[in-house]
């Protein structure tokens, strides 16, 4: 018997009780004991319906609790698979978390030696590059020096080039004086032969060694030269004087400094000029 078939039984003895206290108390109190007897039996009817209905409520009731229970046990069973499912799959997680944890742990060591690894290849990059730049720095200089070094070479080559034209130059200018004396010599022997003055030549003294000037002044017919006693020149000695390769006179000396000379100006062809050469031999 469960609580509710109980409710209704006592529920059914409290309403019988009190209407057995109304009967009694009709019969013997009440002179209109019919009528309330009628309104009594009525209200007990009417009690008897509900607890008919309550007894039926709670068949249902129970009915219903009997459903749920079997509900609930299902349920039951289905939350208890659910949660040794899930309880299994929490395992599951937990070991897959361990194992994650594991390899996060060499992943993070694995990362730690590869950052130190990477680190002194980092140095190492930095040192190869300060050494590539230091050995390009080295490299351009070199390059530099080359080209500087390579136009010196071209500077030179250009000036021995120049050297070795003015060499010709100087060449061909020195055979063209050395025709231009044998010229000359040529045509004062021929002078001289003529009877121009050769016993004047003759009897003027000559140095022992070829000395060698040049006219500074001129003056009517007495020439400067720019020779003196320090070169060997003595009053007296006679001079050829030129111009290029024309044959100007001769000089008699008749004053001799240390540094220079003058005298006068014998068998002129042409007028004495400040620049003109004066020798003592054409030899």
């Amino acid at each position: 018997m469960n609580i509710l078939t109980k409710i209704c039984v006592v529920l059914l003895v409290v309403a019988s009780l009190v209407a057995s206290v109304v009967f009694i108390s009709l019969a013997t109190v009440h002179p209109n004991y019919r009528t309330n007897f009628e309104q009594e039996r009525q209200a007990y009817k009417q009690l008897e319906l509900a607890c008919r209905s309550y007894a039926e409520d709670a068949r249902r009731s129970k009915a219903s609790l009997a459903e749920a229970r079997r509900t609930a046990g299902t349920d039951k069973i289905e939350l208890q698979t659910q949660r040794d499912n899930a309880l299994a799959e929490i395992r599951k997680l937990n070991m897959e978390l361990l194992t994650r944890n594991h390899l996060q742990a060499e992943m993070n060591a694995s990362l730690s030696t590869l950052s130190k690894a990477n680190e002194a290849q980092v140095k190492l990059i930095e040192m190869q590059r300060k050494d590539v730049r230091e050995a390009w720095a080295r490299e351009t200089k070199l390059q530099q020096e080359v080209v500087e070094l390579r136009d010196q070479w071209k500077q030179q080559q250009a000036l021995a080039e120049r050297l070795a034209q003015n060499n010709r130059v100087l060449k061909e200018q020195a055979e063209n004086l050395r025709q231009q004396n044998v010229e000359m010599a040529q045509k004062l022997k021929d002078f001289e032969a003529k009877g121009g003055g050769v016993e004047d030549a003759e009897a003027a003294l000559t140095p022992e060694n070829q000395i060698a000037g040049t006219i500074t002044a001129v003056r009517n017919n007495i020439a400067s030269v720019n020779i003196g006693s320090a070169h060997g020149l003595k009053k007296g000695m006679q001079l050829i004087v030129f111009r290029g390769g024309q044959f100007v006179g001769y000089l008699k000396i008749e004053t001799v400094d240390v540094n220079e000379a003058a005298g006068v100006m014998t068998k002129k062809v042409l007028s004495p000029m400040q620049g003109d050469k004066v020798t003592s031999s054409l030899n």
